[in-house]
């Protein structure tokens, strides 16, 4: 009789424990949605954290990290997570990561209201700075990079995207991130927002068959000299740059998109 109420007590333990840790699902699935993660992303948060097992603790850590951030973020946070259990990565592993995640975008958006860009802009630089820090940027260089944007009088946001864009890809390519900052402040300062695209296009197109080490210096040389964007010699491209690394360069994942009326102060 003792053997079956304790068996009884266990039974009635374990429906309180996964009714709750649904509840848990649940609530992680609606905090994704408030956040402004799409229905579907949060739906697939949802089931997949469900059927990994997840704990209650580490679904609130998620949880948690999603409230402490915006939008981008939460967005971000939810692909890391789907993305560990796809990997079959250890919760513990994956709860460090989001963590991570969510810091840098934190990061990232002091930054861009450091730099002085707001609005859609600002989303868009939060963006490239955090996929900087994850490629390794440090956060004094993105500073400084800021405090160049900033000093400009006009085209701000465009000077902002310009510059943490062509930072960004350089870094993902391996550039040591001080000597892509001191590049990028240089070319703020001397050309229009276009015109640094265009670089960053050209950039893109010789790291993707040459040293990304040796390509930065080929366009170092050309920023000190002030030649214009196009000059950093023959390659395997296309023709002419439109900002979209349209010269047929590797991109490891930046979009292109240049700039117009990109004139110099």
């Amino acid at each position: 009789m003792r053997t079956v109420r304790m068996l009884l007590i266990t039974a009635v333990i374990t429906i309180f424990a996964v009714t709750a840790y649904a509840d848990e699902y649940q609530k992680l699935g609606e905090t994704a949605s408030k956040m402004g993660v799409s229905s579907s992303l949060a739906e697939q948060l949802m089931e997949r954290t469900r059927s990994a097992g997840y704990s209650g603790d580490a679904v609130n850590a998620v949880i948690r990290s999603m409230q402490n951030g915006d939008a981008e973020s939460a967005s971000r946070v939810a692909e890391k997570v789907l993305e560990g259990i796809a990997k079959n990565v250890p919760e513990g592993l994956v709860v460090s990561a989001v963590e991570k995640v969510r810091s840098r975008y934190e990061y990232a958006r002091g930054i861009a209201s450091q730099a002085g860009v707001s609005g859609v802009p600002s989303e868009k630089v939060r963006s490239m700075v955090a996929d900087a820090m994850a490629a390794g940027a440090k956060g004094d260089e993105l500073a400084e990079i800021a405090r160049e944007v900033a000093g400009k009088t006009r085209e701000k946001n465009e000077y902002a995207e310009s510059a943490f864009s062509l930072y960004r890809e350089m870094v993902r390519y391996g550039v040591e991130s001080n000597k892509a900052k001191d590049i990028v402040k240089e070319t703020v300062g001397k050309y229009g927002a276009d015109e640094i695209m265009q670089y960053r296009s050209e950039f893109m197109e010789k790291a993707g068959y040459m040293n990304a080490e040796k390509a930065a210096g080929m366009m170092e040389s050309n920023v000190h000299e002030s030649r214009e964007p196009g000059s950093m010699g023959g390659g395997s491209g296309s023709g002419g740059m439109d900002g979209s690394g349209g010269m047929g360069g590797g991109n490891p994942g930046g979009s292109g998109g240049g700039h117009g009326g990109g004139g110099r102060r």
